[in-house]
């Protein structure tokens, strides 16, 4: 069961990860743009 949990867990940590690069590297780019 934990090692189930674990995976929950790191794949849900990986997703915000992701949205969060994907989010920080939007900014930037608009920055940039300017």
């Amino acid at each position: 069961m934990k090692g189930e949990w674990d995976r929950y867990f790191r794949g849900k940590c990986e997703e915000s990860l992701q949205l969060f690069y994907a989010v920080a590297d939007k900014k930037e780019k608009e920055t940039s743009a300017y």
